[in-house]
């Protein structure tokens, strides 16, 4: 055979594995480093960011909310309708606007262009923006897990092969790789297939996908919904209130009066449950133009969801301690994404750790009188956040 005649043959082979294959073309390996697939689509052209206007710099401060993700959603609907904190932005000739995201790596997608200031965002997406741009990672919005759904018929071991809806760089996407690294499985061993959260349990139900990975509320409503799943794998995360370090050096005491707020939003909800169903009946209003799916969780969901992973487990939102150290749960992280290849490997602990600030929240609660943290005055709409 000439050598000519033997790439024609590897040149076959490629197109035949690709034809056989498809997800192999885009999302096939543990080097998923963007959006929905491989090469990042223009989130600025999506029909809904597209419509954001995120003004002057100099005088607008935009936060990135998720409302699909509880608790992170409840919490940034609290936020959102703080009057202490839009007077205290008044007096500073200063506007905040929300903005909604369907997960991480859409705001990251932003907050990259210098378009997003604040934002919440689950572990794996605040460490790897980490990685890559000057952010202060100032406060914990969550302790909670993603959960791999899947059929009763289907256990962790029998996954090599299937297909797996999970989002891309998201607490679910590296949850799914520690699962299947539990019984030495590769992304490669599957069929990765990203998804937006909101469509994953229909897919599965309807038999595009054999599994999904994903955070709270959707294994609940999966699990409710239909009595033929079950989850095979559940994996701790957390989630983070953090700051563009060059917005903070245009507005010192900005990280000071959200943090102040987001610490406001807990100890209002943990007052009262009326006040949590409300802020929970929020975020299923802000959620509303994400959705396209049938599964919408019920307040008393939310609520349940956000007492268990946030307001049963701290007095104060303050990041733990023992994710400073070399040997805490973030280093551990870290180095599993490393080899992932999703952290450059010219990146260092070091950096990250650099991120992670406790000092803003020890200020805002020391002087509780100063930062109003248990005076609350909401925009309700009739509800009763206000008690």
């Amino acid at each position: 055979m000439t050598i000519k005649s033997f790439i024609q043959v590897l040149m076959l082979i490629a197109c035949l594995v690709c034809i056989l294959y498809p997800s192999a073309q885009t999302y096939g390996t543990e080097s998923v480093k963007t959006g929905a697939a491989i090469g990042g689509p223009d989130l600025s052209k999506h029909p809904i960011y597209s419509t954001y206007d995120f003004g002057e710099p100099s005088q607008v401060i935009n936060f990135g909310t998720q409302p699909l993700a509880v608790p992170i959603g409840v919490i940034g609907e609290m936020i959102k309708r703080d009057n202490i904190l839009k007077k205290t932005m008044q007096e500073k000739g200063i506007e905040i606007r929300f903005h909604p995201f369907l997960k991480g790596a859409d705001l990251n997608f932003f907050f990259k262009r210098g378009q997003i200031d604040a934002a919440m965002g689950g572990d794996m997406p605040t460490m790897t923006l980490a990685s890559e741009f000057d952010i202060m990672v100032a406060a914990l919005v969550k302790q909670g897990s993603s959960e791999l759904i899947t059929n009763k018929d289907i256990q962790l071991w029998d996954l090599k092969g299937r297909r797996i809806g999970y989002p891309p760089n998201s607490n679910a996407h590296r949850s799914l790789l520690v699962a299947l690294s539990s019984v030495g499985l590769k992304a490669s061993d599957v069929q990765m297939i990203p998804l937006d959260i909101n469509q994953m349990t229909e897919a599965l139900h309807n038999g595009k996908i054999d599994a999904f990975s994903a955070w709270e509320p959707i294994p609940t409503l999966a699990l409710t919904r239909y009595d033929n799943l079950v989850s095979i794998h559940k994996d701790l995360n957390e989630s983070y209130l953090f700051f563009n370090r060059a917005m903070l050096s245009r507005h010192p005491d900005i990280a000071h009066h959200l943090v102040a707020s987001l610490v406001r939003a807990v100890a209002c909800m943990k007052k009262s449950h009326n006040n949590l169903l409300e802020a929970s009946r929020w975020s299923i209003e802000a959620g509303k133009p994400l959705q396209e799916r049938v599964l919408v969780p019920t307040a008393e969901q939310i609520a349940d969801i956000t007492t268990r992973d946030l307001l049963d487990l701290i007095s104060f939102p303050a990041i733990p301690e023992k994710n400073f150290m070399l040997d805490g749960p973030l280093h551990e992280e870290f180095e599993f994404l490393a080899t992932l290849g999703n952290i450059p490997p010219s990146i260092k602990w070091e950096r990250i750790a650099g991120s992670l600030d406790r000092t803003i929240i020890r200020e805002v609660v020391s002087k509780a009188e100063k930062y109003r943290i248990y005076e609350f005055d909401y925009e309700s709409g009739g509800g009763g956040a206000n008690n």
